[in-house]
């Protein structure tokens, strides 16, 4: 099961069952626009966050993906508030996330500490007034 939580709120809201990249979420009623939801880029739970307007954690590049780099699919989308990159990833073209006004966060992270190269395109982050905070670990 994975839970739903709110910014700033400590309990839980929703609970479901957590199927990885292919959760489905058909219960909105406990999800108010304060929300943040996880998902991975092309799911089921990222294409219900868009398209009722939920805060997505956009997750991309890890385990289960054959994806490679960051092409231009999230470009001006405003629900994305922050992006989660995983090792896959090697590359984040130019425009990926232009126009992405309410990203606050980006961050790159490694499961096994290894320093690697990713590069971005030109203009990747264009207009994204928001951006706060662009972190490696």
């Amino acid at each position: 099961m994975v839970g739903i939580f709110q910014k700033n709120r400590q309990e839980k809201i929703a609970q479901m069952k957590f199927e990885g990249k292919d959760t489905n979420i058909e219960d909105k009623t406990a999800i108010d626009e304060n929300t943040f939801i996880g998902c991975y880029a092309g799911s089921p739970v990222y294409d219900f966050a868009k398209e009722n307007g939920y805060k997505i954690v956009l997750l991309v590049g890890f385990d289960d993906e054959t994806k490679l780099e960051i092409t231009g699919d999230y470009k001006n989308n405003t629900e994305i508030k922050a992006v989660i990159i995983g090792d896959e990833i090697n590359k984040i073209d130019e425009f990926a996330f232009a126009g992405c006004t309410g990203l606050e966060y980006v961050g790159i992270t490694s499961e096994n500490s290894i320093i690697k190269e990713i590069k971005i395109g030109n203009s990747a982050f264009l207009n994204c007034s928001m951006l706060e905070k662009f972190e490696c670990d």
